[in-house]
């Protein structure tokens, strides 16, 4: 318990106290007392949660745009390096000489951490690690038998978009109002 709950109990015995010799009248005038310290306390308590709860969606939310640049710039790396589309997915799944440092990881963390996000942080970085991994995923099914031509300009959409939403997600500001909550659909 914090130093005003503590307060409030002590308040609330002295208070008792007075009852013991007050009479009828007093208990009535205690019981009062005590439920609208009671409300403070609990009131005082759920302000330290939001608050908690804010700072820790802050920090969710810039670790997510952090991996969010990262990997744009990977992308944008690896796609300046004019590679056909099967050997720049390679590429991109084993980028980094250290463990971790793949889009497959970086983006599997983005969307792990998406549900404790703001938001429209949290949409956006669900939304860039679905397109990433169904990339991935339409890629690797047609690595044995070729990628046609139609599906690799396709894929090659999909890379534009992949892009641009990292890039959104990196430009979306830490103190994004919580009104576009109400925005989703």
């Amino acid at each position: 318990m914090n130093r005003l709950a503590w307060t409030a109990v002590v308040v609330i015995i002295g208070l008792a106290t007075v009852l013991v010799v007050g009479g009828h009248a007093t208990l009535h005038i205690v019981a009062d007392f005590a439920v609208v310290v009671a409300v403070m306390v609990g009131l005082v308590e759920l302000s330290g949660h939001r608050s908690e709860r804010r700072e820790r969606t802050a920090a969710v939310d810039a670790h997510i745009r952090v991996l969010a640049i990262q990997a744009r710039l990977v992308l944008q790396r690896e796609r300046s390096q004019g590679r056909s589309l099967p050997a720049l997915m390679l590429a991109l799944v084993n980028e980094g000489a250290l463990p971790g440092h793949s889009l497959v990881r970086w983006l599997t963390s983005v969307a792990a951490e998406a549900p404790q996000a703001s938001p429209p942080v949290g949409r956006k970085a669900s939304e860039a690690s679905e397109l990433f991994f169904h990339l991935l995923e339409q890629e690797q099914k047609y690595r044995v038998v070729g990628l046609p031509e139609s599906v690799a300009a396709k894929l090659q959409g999909s890379l534009d978009q992949l892009e641009a939403r990292l890039t959104g997600i990196a430009a979306l500001n830490a103190h994004t109002p919580v009104s576009t909550r109400s925005s989703t659909t």
